[in-house]
């Protein structure tokens, strides 16, 4: 073999080991950038790179040729030399967030980067691992490089036109003095905050009735007294009023004209079970009554030509009222006769005991019985409520040890006889409701100042829904010129009215 043929065969030898070498050496290279992108996994900010290759310029040892009449085109002969890192690229896209727990600790979502200064040239950085240096600068720990951007103004305003410089948090600086503008407050006021007196309620109610006066002139009915009108009114506020005629025929007695009523009152679906007709067991004569029992609230009207030959009243009445007559309460089971008594018993609302007695009189009424009461307790009031209660009440709201109780007493053995109803706590005694909510606020000295707003709530049953509110400065070591106190009063819904 020939010199040249050996040097020829030499080459071709030398670029195929070329060829793979270059292979090996630039795989070497993309798993060096493998080992540091798994390297940095919890480096702060780092984002991974990539390896892209491309291959060497190839080596053409004969040309291509264009194709004749005769023959085709022939391709060219041609050696590729290997191949090379075309680049290495970095990846930015958005990584996961972290919560840290620092308030100096940034992160960025999104394509952009923190800009950081050494006093000459300007760095760009995707780790926001902040602190703040002694001056109050934002600055990278590893460096001391401050972070770059721009400054709000004195009103807290960041505007693109300000120049970027380095961030500075004024901790521990004294923020130039600004007069307080508004207030907002916002909070759920309750409105069952009312102040209220503890209060006792005893059923004292009676049915509005109408007894005749004697028995009915005649028990025949024709065209010139069959109607009856009945109007009624019940504690809940419902007014009926409704004409009932009766059929026209002779009746046996009183006892059949009544159910005669009876069965016209049940067909009314306006009179069914508020209404009723009976015989007095005392007088045997025809008597209308409300089924409910009530006060003042309760009222009863008869009307029409019925009302004359039934020996009727067609004046209203009640029930229970201040001037019913005590020998006509339901739960008076024998009359009362004179020297009868009742023990008045209980505790005043500071605590202090009530031992009082009611003597009863021929012609006593239930406002005599009320005058007792009041005449034995102090810091309280006795009355009559419109449903027929008897209320007991104290004077002043809040908590109290007001109690009561109302026994009989047949000193004299003669027969008489009651049941009294027993007083239950119908309200519980509180005071106003209030609410308190503070502030901090700071003078031109930086000296701290405790700004409260009191709210207590002063609704009354007339006006409901009524607060009154007080701002106190240092607990009123400072006295406000002006425009601290006022009401606020609110809708049912809550809304401000």
């Amino acid at each position: 073999m020939t010199d040249a043929a050996f040097e020829r065969r030499a080459n071709i030898m030398m670029r195929s080991l070329f060829s793979g070498v270059s292979g090996l050496r630039n795989h070497q290279i993309k798993m060096d950038v493998i080992g540091n992108n798994i390297a940095n996994i919890n480096t702060i900010g780092y984002k991974a790179s990539t390896v892209t290759f491309e291959e060497s310029l190839t080596q053409t040892l004969k040309e291509a040729m264009r194709g004749h009449d005769s023959i085709g085109g022939k391709n060219p002969y041609q050696i590729g030399l290997g191949m090379t890192v075309a680049s290495i690229d970095t990846d930015f896209s958005q990584g996961n967030l972290e919560t840290t727990g620092r308030v100096t600790d940034l992160a960025i979502q999104g394509d952009a980067f923190f800009v950081l200064s050494d006093g000459e040239q300007e760095y760009y950085t995707r780790a926001g691992n902040f602190t703040v240096d002694g001056e109050g600068r934002l600055v990278s720990p590893k460096n001391g490089f401050v972070v770059q951007g721009r400054m709000a103004d004195s009103d807290g305003n960041i505007s693109s036109s300000r120049p970027v410089t380095n961030i500075v948090l004024p901790f521990g600086q004294k923020a130039p003095a600004k007069a307080t503008s508004e207030i907002s407050y916002y909070c759920n006021l309750d409105s069952d905050s009312q102040a209220r007196a503890q209060t006792f309620t005893a059923d004292y109610g009676m049915a509005a009735s109408v007894l005749a006066t004697a028995a009915p002139t005649t028990l025949t009915i024709g065209a010139t007294n069959d109607t009856l009108t009945i109007e009624v009114d019940d504690d809940m506020g419902s007014t009926v009023t409704k004409t009932i005629t009766l059929t026209h025929k002779t009746y046996s007695s009183a006892s059949n004209l009544v159910a005669e009523i009876n069965r016209l009152i049940s067909g009314s679906s306006d009179l069914a079970g508020e209404v009723e007709a009976s015989i007095d067991d005392s007088t045997g004569y025809i008597k209308i009554g409300t089924t409910d029992q009530g006060g003042t609230s309760t009222s009863l009207k008869l009307g029409g030509n019925a009302c004359t030959n039934l020996n009727l009243s067609t004046s209203t009445v009640t029930g229970t009222s201040t001037s019913t007559a005590i020998n006509d309460l339901d739960f008076i089971t024998n009359s009362l006769t004179s020297g009868d008594k009742i023990r008045i018993a209980g505790l005043n609302p500071g605590g202090s005991v009530v031992n009082a007695t009611y003597t009863y009189t021929p012609g006593d009424t239930v406002q005599d019985l009320i005058d007792s009461i009041n005449s034995a307790f102090s810091g309280v009031t006795a009355s009559l409520n419109s449903k027929g209660e008897l209320v007991l009440e104290d004077s002043i709201s809040g908590e109290s040890m007001t109690s009561i109780a109302l026994t009989f007493l047949d000193d004299d053995s003669s027969g008489s006889g009651a049941i009294l109803p027993a007083f239950t706590e119908s309200l519980e005694g509180r005071e106003s409701g209030t609410h308190t909510a503070s502030i901090s606020v700071y003078d031109s000295k930086g000296n701290t100042h405790t700004v409260s707003l009191n709210f207590k709530n002063i609704s009354t049953d007339e006006l409901p829904n009524v607060w009154s509110w007080e701002i106190e400065i240092d607990d009123g070591d400072i006295t406000p010129l002006a425009g601290n106190k006022g009401t606020v009063r609110f809708n049912s819904d809550g809304s401000l009215a």
